[in-house]
């Protein structure tokens, strides 16, 4: 029977080495699990706090892009009034240079008329001189 012992001890203490190993290896890959999982939840959490950065930086923009646009709009709202403005008054100058300007060409063919009925369409310059 002693012959029987040492290799049924080594077969023993062998099993128990691979099932030491086993749990060895085992013990490893829920403690590898375990690591993906919280570093997948810590992962999700970085994800959603980057959303809602993000989704803030956004709101923020676009608020001030809306305040931006609205400063726009009330200064071109204002250029325009005063191109307005000013374009009326410079017809209304142009307008009155427009008038004065017919009254001196209507005052010159008044004038043109009176001479030629008086001279009766003869040249009133005599030989030599310019007129």
């Amino acid at each position: 029977m002693a012959e029987y012992v040492g290799p049924a001890v080594a077969a023993l203490v062998g099993a128990g080495q691979c099932a030491l190993i086993w749990y060895g290896i085992r013990v490893m890959a829920r403690a590898g699990e375990q690591r993906a999982t919280r570093e997948d939840a810590r992962h999700a959490e970085t994800i959603h706090a980057e959303d809602a950065r993000h989704t803030e930086v956004m709101r923020v923009q676009e608020a001030r892009h809306t305040e931006t646009m609205q400063v726009q709009e009330t200064r071109h709202a204002e250029t325009m009034r005063v191109q307005e403005a000013r374009h009326v008054e410079t017809m209304r100058v142009q307008e009155a240079r427009h008038e004065e300007a017919m009254r001196a060409l209507e005052a010159l063919i008044r004038g043109m008329e009176a001479v030629i009925e008086r001279t009766g369409g003869r040249s009133e310059t005599r030989p030599g001189e310019r007129s």
